[in-house]
């Protein structure tokens, strides 16, 4: 009886290692790069096929067309949300560089799993991103600080009016 037990786990345990191997990185990255507008949907199909293999799924995808990151993240991340937090983790670790974008991206179209998006990213970013990962992904879930995460960042918002002050006395041609 044991020998029978032992001699089926272990073809369960080879059939399930060659079945694991189905997955080929190098193919996937030649793929991306040859198409890269299309590079989203191709690595999105690989995930959807190999779901046991999604980390090296992202892993392939983006460090073969790096400047794609996020694009490749939110793909991903629409067919598999199940996964978001072990999608964020690998594409973390692929491009570390971008750790807040890659969480910030994740936690906006999964509000609801912005806890264990904010732990997974938290435990494999870069050190000096890990104080600013922690405030954009608690903040991003809730609906009363809109635009706030925006604020500190980037150019000043155009006036809607000419800054030039009005004279009184000046009139207009249709009059």
């Amino acid at each position: 009886m044991k020998i029978k037990f032992l001699t089926g786990l272990a073809l369960f345990a080879v059939g399930s290692t060659l079945r694991a191997d189905d997955f080929s990185a190098q193919s996937l990255a030649t793929n991306v790069r040859s198409d890269p507008r299309n590079a989203p949907a191709i690595v999105a199909m690989a995930a959807v096929e190999n779901p046991h293999s999604i980390a090296r799924v992202i892993t392939a995808g983006v460090r073969a067309l790096p400047r794609q990151t996020l694009a490749i993240e939110k793909a991903v991340l629409q067919v598999e949300p199940r996964q978001a937090p072990t999608i964020v983790r690998a594409a973390i670790l692929a491009q570390p560089t971008k750790a807040v974008e890659i969480t910030a991206t994740a936690t906006k179209l999964f509000p609801d799993q912005a806890a264990a998006i904010k732990k997974a990213a938290l435990a494999v970013a870069p050190s000096d991103a890990k104080d600013t990962i922690a405030g954009t992904a608690g903040d991003s879930g809730s609906d009363d600080n809109l635009g706030e995460s925006k604020a500190s960042g980037g150019p000043p918002a155009a006036p809607a009016f000419p800054s030039q002050p009005v004279q009184p006395d000046l009139v207009s041609p249709s009059s």
